[in-house]
């Protein structure tokens, strides 16, 4: 197998290392894939600062089939805060609430959209996630928070 020479980087790469040029089929863009990859990142980089909005609505439809426009309806119709504990600011890393779908639909990071459950704050996203959607161990947790509520109140009352 033949090598090329990127004319972004210079150097001498084997011919897999380039993507095929769609406009002139059987051959090879003139720069690597790397070289490529590097552009695309500094453009989508250049592109987010300009318009942050776009930036985020492309985010929201990639990775959970909304938009801004549906995540905006969501926050709407959850009031404006959290889904699970209401909490009006979204607390955590960021500026914005989580999105959260059943991933029991859909594993991993990306979602069809149809299983999007709405918008938590960063510590209710953690906690679900920590206890990864079982139900079963959320209702156990919660019997134990509330049995240790009531020992608690027992020691108070027991207590000189």
């Amino acid at each position: 197998m033949m090598g090329k020479i990127c004319t972004k980087c210079g150097l001498d790469k084997p011919q897999t290392d380039y993507y095929s040029n769609p406009r002139a089929p059987g051959r090879l863009f003139h720069h690597c894939k790397d070289c490529d990859r590097a552009r695309a990142r500094k453009w989508i980089a250049a592109k987010r600062k300009a318009d942050p909005e776009y930036a985020l609505d492309v985010k929201l439809r990639h990775l959970y089939g909304i938009g801004l426009a549906g995540y905006r309806e969501l926050l709407a119709s959850q009031g404006g805060k959290c889904a699970v504990c209401e909490a009006h600011e979204p607390n955590g890393r960021g500026k914005r609430f989580h999105v959260d779908h059943d991933h029991n639909c859909c594993p991993g990071p990306r979602s069809c959209g149809a299983c999007v459950r709405g918008l938590l704050c960063h510590t209710c996203n953690v906690g679900l996630g920590s206890f990864r959607d079982n139900v079963d161990h959320l209702m156990a947790a919660a019997a134990y928070l509330l049995a240790s509520e009531n020992i608690l109140e027992r020691a108070t009352r027991c207590a000189p």
